[in-house]
């Protein structure tokens, strides 16, 4: 059975979260955002932001995400189901996870042409942050686990597993779908990202809406950073 945006109906049930808790963690999630670039301009004015400092703000950012979204969404009695922590309806959805950051990369490499024809440099995607691409050891395996592991578990859990599924039943998928992914792209501040990570959460979204379960938009997004991440460095 399909829903009229020709989805499976079966993608995560929607529990008991409602666009007041999306607005509220959309609030929350803006406020912990902003305090800690607050915080991070303070300690590296005068020069290029440390590694530590860079990886502190983007663990702060990324786990303050995840938290938000798990305490809005169990303290209003929602199960784990239905932020899509379980298994994905069949095996068969996980292959799409594995094609899923190509298809975002082929987005991103278009995005660029474009901007680059039209004569748009601030516009351009930014390259990987010379911080982690220097990273070594201790550091760069510290680094990996927060780019590769963390950021994909708390953006997926708040945007696709949260905030997806409490816009739901205002917007319905279709528009859920959209503004989720605005909201994702929004969050990551920056001008060059945003039309990429738009089309990456739709991307995610849809993944996420098929296989009923965040396992498969994880493990696309994780795949997305390291290859990014890797080829960045």
């Amino acid at each position: 059975m399909e829903t009229r945006s020709g989805l499976t109906s079966r993608a995560p049930t929607r529990g008991s979260l409602r666009g007041g808790e999306a607005s509220l963690g959309l609030g929350l999630a803006l406020l912990t955002s902003l305090g800690a670039l607050g915080v991070a301009y303070l300690l590296g004015r005068g020069g290029q932001v440390s590694l530590p400092l860079f990886l502190g703000f983007t663990l702060f950012q990324e786990a303050s995400l995840l938290c938000i979204a798990l305490a809005l969404a169990r303290g209003r009695g929602a199960s784990w189901e239905a932020l899509g922590l379980r298994p994905p309806l069949r095996r068969g959805y996980m292959l799409w996870a594995v094609l899923a950051p190509f298809a975002i990369f082929g987005i991103t490499l278009l995005y660029t042409l474009g901007v680059q024809r039209l004569g748009s440099p601030d516009l351009l995607p930014p390259p990987t942050p010379p911080v982690l691409r220097e990273a070594e050891g201790v550091e760069a395996i510290l680094a990996v686990g927060i780019v590769v592991v963390l950021a994909p578990l708390a953006e997926e859990v708040f945007f696709r597993g949260f905030l997806l599924t409490a816009l739901s039943p205002r917007f319905r998928r279709g528009g859920a779908l959209v503004l989720s992914s605005a909201f994702f792209a929004l969050l990551h501040g920056q001008v060059g990202l945003m039309v990429p990570v738009f089309f990456a959460g739709l991307i995610l979204g849809a993944l996420f809406l098929q296989s009923g379960s965040l396992a498969v938009p994880f493990t696309a997004h994780a795949l997305q950073n390291a290859l990014a991440y890797a080829f960045g460095r």
